[in-house]
C-alpha cells in the first residue's frame, strides 16, 4: 500500500486513508492473524487461496475443539491487542467479558475481510485517527447509514519470478478458516451475541459431556458460519425460510438454547424464529447456561451420561434420578425467565427483519405460541425437579401442547396439585417419596389418576414405614384411573 492511496466509495469518489494510521493497524492486524493461525490451527490456503467460498453456509459447522481453541485465543490475546467495545470504545480488560460482538468487531471481521472491503454498519464509532481495531475504516454517509471500509494486511508477496499462491481478495466466514469442506452440524445453537464467549464454550463443553460426544461434536453457530463482511449476501433476500438459519436447523439432529443471565436470547426476534422452527420440526432441545465458572445443561429426557451410574453400594441409579441430580444446580431464576417466555414480543435490530419474521411465523407456523409452550414447559419441568412450583409454571404445564415428563419429589407434586396442576399432558412421572403414610399415598394416587396420558411411572419410597393397606389401595386406584 502506498501513502495517500485512494479508496473508492460506492459512489466512485476517492477517499484518502491516513497512511500512518493504516500502516500501524495493518501491522497489528497481521500479527494477530499470524498468531491466530498457530493457536486456532487456521489454514492460510483457506483464508487466501480462493476468491469466494464454495461451502454452503448451512454446512459450516464448527467443532467443540475449534471453540475451545477460540476460547484459549481470547484468554491469551484480547488484552494484548487492546480489544474494545465497539459502542463505548472502552477497552475490554478481561477475557471473561469478551462477547461475540467484541470478537467479531475486533478479530473475526478484520481478519476475514479483504483489502478495502466495505462493511456496512449503522452504530460503530471510529477512533480519533480514523481507525477501527484490526484495520483502518473510512466513514461516509450512504442511505442514512454509516459505512466503514476495513483494510487489513496480507502475507508478503511472492519473490521475484515466483507465482503468487494467494488470492488476495478473499472474504469468508470464520468457520472457513478452519476447514475446506462441508460439515453438517449435529446441533444448532440459538444464542444471544452479548453472552461472554468463554461462558458460551463452557456450555458447549457440558452439552458435549452430557451427550458423550467428545471434541469432534459439530455445532452450527451463526457468528462463525456467516461471513461477517458479506452478511447481506449470506442471509439473502428471500426471507427467513431461505436463510442459512432455517437450512442449518433442517439438517441438525437437535438444538441447544443458550440462556444468558438476563435471558436476552428469548427477547431477540431471530432467536424467536429459530425456536419456532425447533418446535415445528420437533427437534430435541436442551437448555444451557453458565454459572459459577461451569456450564449447566437441562435436557427433556435422561441424557447418555445419566445412564449406567451406580450408588456407592453398587446398586444402579435410575436414569431419571441421575438426571435430576445433574440438573439440580441449574439457576432457578433463569428457569423462571424461560417459563415467562413470550417470543411474540421479541425485538430485532432491524425493524424490517422483525416485520418479515413476524409475517412468516404467523402465516407458515401459526404464530409463536407453539415455541412459547415448548420453552415454558421445559423451564417449568426443570423447576419442578428443583422443587419449585408457582402460578407461572403451573399455567405453562396446564397449557402444554405436547407430552412432557416430570421428575421430582412427591411433596412437590402434592404442592402443584393444590395449585391446580392438571397433568393432562404428563407422559412420564418419576417421583421420590420420603416418609409418607396413607394420607400421602392417597394424594399421590389422586395426582397419578389425573394423568390421562401417563405411559411410564417410577416411584421410589424412602423411610415410608407408615404406609398401610389403605394407602396401597388408594395408590392402586390412582394407577388404574390413569
Amino acid at each position: 500500500l502506498k501513502p495517500k492511496q485512494p479508496v473508492l466509495t460506492p459512489a466512485g469518489a476517492p477517499q484518502l486513508v491516513p497512511f500512518a494510521v493504516m500502516k500501524t493497524d495493518i501491522a497489528r492486524c497481521q500479527q494477530q492473524l499470524d498468531e491466530a493461525v498457530k493457536i486456532l490451527k487456521l489454514e492460510l490456503k483457506n483464508l487466501l487461496g480462493r476468491e469466494k467460498s464454495k461451502i454452503r453456509t448451512e454446512f459450516r459447522a464448527v467443532s467443540l475443539t475449534d471453540l475451545q481453541r477460540l476460547a484459549k485465543f481470547i484468554e491469551d490475546k484480547c488484552a494484548q491487542y487492546g480489544w474494545v467495545d465497539s459502542m463505548t470504545k472502552e477497552i475490554v480488560k478481561e477475557a471473561k467479558d469478551v462477547n461475540l460482538y467484541h470478537l467479531v468487531y475486533n478479530f473475526i471481521g478484520p481478519v476475514t475481510a479483504p483489502i478495502g472491503h466495505e462493511v456496512v454498519d449503522s452504530e460503530r464509532k471510529l477512533g480519533p485517527g480514523g481507525e477501527v481495531p484490526g484495520g483502518v475504516a473510512q466513514e461516509e454517509k450512504h442511505d442514512g447509514r454509516r459505512r466503514f471500509r476495513y483494510v487489513r494486511g496480507v502475507p508478503p508477496g511472492p519473490k521475484k519470478g515466483e507465482t503468487d499462491q494467494f488470492v488476495r481478495t478473499f472474504s469468508g466466514s470464520f468457520a472457513e478458516l478452519l476447514f475446506n469442506g462441508e460439515r453438517t452440524a449435529q446441533f444448532f445453537i440459538s444464542h444471544w451475541w452479548g453472552e461472554p464467549v468463554c461462558d458460551f464454550v463452557l456450555c458447549v463443553e457440558e452439552h458435549a459431556r452430557v451427550h458423550k460426544l467428545g471434541g469432534k461434536a459439530l455445532y452450527w453457530v451463526c457468528a462463525h458460519a456467516n461471513s461477517q463482511t458479506h452478511i447481506t449476501e449470506e442471509l439473502g433476500d428471500k426471507g427467513p425460510l431461505e436463510s442459512p438459519f432455517f437450512k442449518a436447523l433442517q439438517h441438525a439432529d437437535g438444538a441447544l438454547l443458550m440462556i444468558d443471565v438476563g435471558s436476552k436470547v428469548t427477547t431477540r426476534m431471530w432467536c424467536g424464529f429459530e425456536n419456532v422452527v425447533i418446535a415445528d420440526q420437533r427437534k430435541s432441545l436442551a437448555i444451557a447456561t453458565a454459572a459459577g465458572g461451569e456450564g449447566r445443561v437441562l435436557t427433556t429426557q435422561p441424557a447418555p451420561v445419566d445412564h449406567g451410574q451406580k450408588y456407592p453400594n453398587g446398586n444402579a441409579v435410575p436414569p431419571q434420578d441421575a438426571q435430576r441430580e445433574r440438573q439440580s444446580d441449574f439457576p432457578a431464576g433463569r428457569l423462571d425467565l424461560v417459563a415467562h417466555t413470550d417470543l411474540a414480543k421479541a425485538e430485532a435490530s432491524n425493524p424490517e427483519d422483525r416485520a418479515m419474521i413476524e409475517t412468516v411465523v404467523n402465516e407458515r407456523f401459526h404464530g409463536f405460541e407453539g415455541a412459547n409452550c415448548k420453552l415454558r414447559v421445559l423451564g417449568s419441568t426443570a423447576s419442578f425437579a428443583l422443587g419449585v412450583t408457582n402460578a407461572t409454571t403451573i399455567k405453562a404445564l396446564n397449557e402444554a401442547k405436547e407430552p412432557y415428563e416430570l421428575v421430582g419429589e412427591q411433596r412437590t407434586l402434592d404442592s402443584a396439585m393444590r395449585q391446580e396442576l392438571q397433568l393432562h399432558k404428563c407422559r412420564g412421572l418419576t417421583l421420590s417419596c420420603y416418609m409418607i403414610g396413607d394420607t400421602g399415598m392417597a394424594a399421590l394416587g389422586q395426582g397419578i389418576g389425573a394423568a390421562e396420558s401417563l405411559s411410564t411411572l417410577h416411584l421410589w419410597f424412602y423411610c415410608c414405614f407408615k404406609i398401610g393397606d389403605t394407602g396401597v389401595a388408594a395408590l392402586g386406584q390412582g394407577i388404574r384411573a390413569a
